[in-house]
């Protein structure tokens, strides 16, 4: 899956695509080819479908907070934001150093109209993302975190 990361990274999803499908294959116990068969299907704006494959990385693995806040990121791009504060919360819990999750936590407290809860999780995120910067969870979830959610 190390090839298709790198694709994954530089752009070339369907190349990217194709090494965790066969990553796959070889491997169905593979949790970071699940999770970026999750990442590629978010990428793609097919949120309903990279669920799936962020619960089956979490089956193989549900200490991975990267797969719980993305997993919090599709939620909420469908609407679904009572879910996503959860699940951006067990994220955290599992890695208080996530400051993506904290951004997401705020956006999503923003689509609740909680401004208190929002202003707390954004002054987490700027602290947390100055001190961790996380290639895992790609600028692509912050932009599409920062549209507001379907129904707020």
């Amino acid at each position: 899956y190390t090839v298709g990361e790198t694709l994954f990274r530089q752009g070339d999803y369907p190349g990217a695509r194709a090494c965790f499908d066969e990553a796959r294959q070889l491997d169905f116990r593979d949790v970071c080819a699940a999770f970026y068969l999750g990442e590629w299907e978010f990428q793609q704006g097919r949120y309903a479908e990279a669920l799936p494959r962020f619960a089956e990385a979490l089956q193989l693995d549900p200490n991975l907070a990267e797969a719980h806040a993305q997993r919090g990121a599709a939620l909420r791009a469908l609407g679904r934001v009572p879910e996503a504060i959860t699940a951006l919360q067990e994220a955290l819990r599992l890695r208080p150093t996530l400051g993506e999750a904290y951004t997401l936590l705020g956006l999503c407290h923003e689509d609740r109209h909680d401004a208190v809860a929002a202003v707390a999780a954004y002054r987490e995120a700027t602290t947390r993302l100055r001190d961790d910067p996380n290639p895992a969870i790609l600028l692509a979830t912050v932009l599409v975190a920062g549209k507001p959610a379907p129904g707020s």
